[in-house]
């Protein structure tokens, strides 16, 4: 994090550096397993923890290339969006359109749908504490809202095609 103050533009070009090997890796993964989605858990790219400039300038550009060159390889990227993204919806719809899957956490669901609903699938919104907890009456809610969703997001999609 002090790296993004301290030394931004070493840090970008490790960044950058890196980003190859990591999609290869994801790239010739999937092909080994004979799996088509890639996993790709999202940790530290959340509203709370870095402002959308940075998000914009060190976290979107290599992401964003990562999951074109997924897609460019047949394969599906599955980010696991862990925190809250509402104010980087804009940024993460420029994507290659229905080729992505968005799992959230706690981003405003009914928001990314109206933001990302003609670009990717979208699906969780469950919180984790919601999870761990074991909150059956708050789990019946936020699962009845994701299937109402995804049952538009899939009626939706199937008319565009």
């Amino acid at each position: 994090m002090m790296d993004m103050f301290r030394q931004p533009d070493k840090l970008k070009r490790a960044v950058e550096q890196i980003a190859p090997f990591i999609t290869q890796t994801a790239v010739n993964g999937a092909r080994q397993k004979g799996n088509p989605r890639v996993f790709i858990p999202l940790h530290k790219g959340t509203d709370s923890y870095m402002s959308p400039k940075q998000f914009s300038t060190f976290y979107w550009p290599t992401l964003q290339s990562l999951i074109v060159e997924l897609c460019n390889n047949d394969l599906t990227p599955y980010l696991l969006i862990e925190g809250a993204y509402d104010s980087r919806l804009d940024v993460i719809k420029d994507v290659p359109k229905g080729k992505c899957l968005y799992h959230f956490e706690s981003t405003d669901i009914l928001n990314a749908k109206k933001v990302l609903g003609d670009t990717a699938c979208l699906m969780g919104n469950v919180p984790n504490s919601i999870e761990a907890l074991n909150i059956q009456s708050e789990k019946v809610l936020f699962l009845s809202t994701f299937f109402l969703l995804t049952s538009f997001i899939a009626i939706q999609l199937a008319m565009a095609t």
